[in-house]
């Protein structure tokens, strides 16, 4: 009787665990879909401290870190790519 209510108390206590993890993910995932709206992908390497920093100094997960430059980065790929896209554009317009 003792194992069966132990068991059914730790269910309860891993179910409700799981379910704030899930709230604090969700949490998460909306502050860094604001954070992309409301600022710039200069204006967050302006206010946010480099990676090296939240990880170390902060103490910030690497999942959270990389999620927070995520905006960075993919803003700085797009801008590598159009850059490339014109350099081969203005390469085949001089052969021809």
């Amino acid at each position: 009787m003792f194992n069966t209510l132990l068991l059914h108390h730790l269910a309860t206590v891993v179910c409700l665990c799981v379910c704030v993890s899930i709230q604090c993910q969700s949490t998460l995932v909306q502050f860094i879909s604001f954070l992309s709206l409301q600022l710039s992908a200069d204006d967050l390497v302006k206010r946010l401290p480099d990676i090296h920093d939240l990880l170390t100094s902060y103490h910030i997960p690497a999942e959270v870190a990389f999620a927070l430059w995520r905006i960075v980065y993919a803003s700085s790929i797009s801008v590598s790519n159009i850059f490339l896209i014109h350099i081969n554009h203005d390469v085949i317009l001089c052969q021809k």
